[in-house]
């Protein structure tokens, strides 16, 4: 007599990418909380962009299995895609690798995960200005539009900002008598202001201060006290009192240096 195959004991199925991945980097899932607890918090926009990248990945490799994917598979993939950034295809390999990273919480047995290969970020790394650029760029014949942008711009150049930065500048961050800024958030692409710096989080905000010269403090204090600025309001904001857009802000830099 035939015996029947015995039924395979919980998780020793092979498992599937879109198996493992279905609640990662769901912020009330068991995969946040694991992060959390293991002292490794994630900022919500950091969450939602994983999340983002592990969808793409089920939509493209969901239906295979862990231990069948190779590298001519996602990378040669990836080499398909014309539109997109050496950056972006390595958060969809940084987003395959985290779905290996928690497959141990949903099988039983080890699967060793390819070495992916990590494609060149085609970004050109920005140049220093030199200070005949600078000079130029800060020529009075350039701002015809007015000073506020002069101004942002003036202070990203001498106390070494981020356009981020500046853009979430309040007037308390200003150390008249010691002619010192100190620099605690940044401006996100969609005007939403952290609580800490770039590459922070809530818990290393990643804090600094740094130094403004007399006479470029001069003229942002009297900026200020010319449009009635209080503490807390943003120094260099729109009609409605929110900080500047980023865009904006990109097409003036353009004008103004090109």
């Amino acid at each position: 007599m035939n015996s029947l195959p015995l039924p395979e004991k919980p998780g020793t199925q092979k498992p599937k990418f879109k198996n493992i991945a279905k609640e990662m980097f769901l912020p009330e899932s068991d995969h946040v909380q694991r992060i959390n607890q293991m002292g490794k918090k994630i900022a919500p926009r950091t969450i939602t962009n994983n999340r983002h990248f592990v969808e793409l990945v089920v939509e493209q490799f969901g239906e295979n299995y862990l231990e069948d994917l190779t590298i001519p598979m996602v990378n040669g993939y990836l080499m398909t895609i014309e539109d997109k950034s050496g950056s972006w295809e390595n958060s969809f390999i940084e987003a395959v690798n985290s779905i290996y990273k928690e497959a141990p919480w949903h099988c039983k047995y080890t699967i060793t995960k390819p070495e992916f290969p990590r494609f060149a970020r085609n970004s050109k790394k920005a140049d220093i200005f030199t200070t005949e650029e600078l000079a130029s760029f800060f020529d009075g014949a350039n701002w015809s539009d007015g000073l506020r942008e002069y101004l942002l711009f003036l202070t990203i150049a001498k106390c070494g900002l981020r356009l981020g930065e500046a853009r979430a500048l309040r007037v308390k961050q200003f150390v008249q008598d010691k002619n010192a800024l100190f620099i605690d958030s940044f401006c996100e692409r969609d005007g939403h202001r952290t609580n800490y710096n770039k590459k922070g989080s809530d818990e290393d905000q990643k804090l600094r201060v740094t130094l403004v010269p007399e006479n470029t403090m001069r003229v942002l204090m009297s900026y200020i006290r010319q449009h009635h600025l209080d503490q807390d309001d943003f120094v260099f904001q729109n009609d409605m009192g929110l900080p500047l857009r980023q865009e904006f802000l990109e097409s003036v830099f353009k004008k103004g240096f090109y």
